[in-house]
């Protein structure tokens, strides 16, 4: 392993993937922090459904909303996450966010440790080729889910 270098990025640099009206401003990937975490700009755009309720085995996650507000479910607890808000969801919790304002949010998310950001690229090759979220196949997203530790809430086991 080699020593992580400092990163210094401005608002709006970064690597940006964009998917299914998706933005992310890549940050800090696990390459850059030798897997010990990632940090990416996350904007969901207005009336987003987010992802269907899901947990991982290993990946924590820090989410700080940046402006606008997210409706985030975490367990039973329900609520709304508005501009200035930490979550911070454990290894195991069931958890998910939408943004069913008229207007995008954006959101700074930490996930230790690295490497839940390839997902991210993943998802934004597999939608090249797609029309509409979620991809037309279903087993291959499952997979790659599965691939960066994110399993749907329906397969937690008990």
């Amino acid at each position: 392993m080699s020593i992580p270098q400092p990163l210094a990025w401005q608002a709006g640099e970064g690597q940006r993937l964009s998917f299914a009206n998706i933005s992310l401003d890549m940050k800090a990937d696990s390459a850059a922090t030798n897997g010990r975490c990632s940090a990416f700009e996350y904007t969901a755009p207005a009336a987003f459904s987010g992802p269907p309720p899901h947990y991982h085995r290993s990946t924590e996650e820090i989410f700080y909303v940046l402006e606008g507000s997210l409706l985030f479910q975490l367990g039973p607890r329900q609520f709304e996450a508005r501009a200035g808000a930490f979550v911070y969801v454990p290894a195991g919790s069931v958890h998910t966010f939408s943004n069913p304002a008229p207007v995008p949010a954006r959101v700074l998310v930490v996930n230790t440790p690295g490497g839940f950001e390839g997902y991210f690229s993943e998802v934004a090759r597999l939608m090249a080729t797609e029309t509409a979220w979620p991809p037309s196949d279903r087993a291959g997203l499952l997979a790659l889910m599965a691939k960066y530790d994110t399993f749907p809430a329906e397969r937690q086991p008990a």
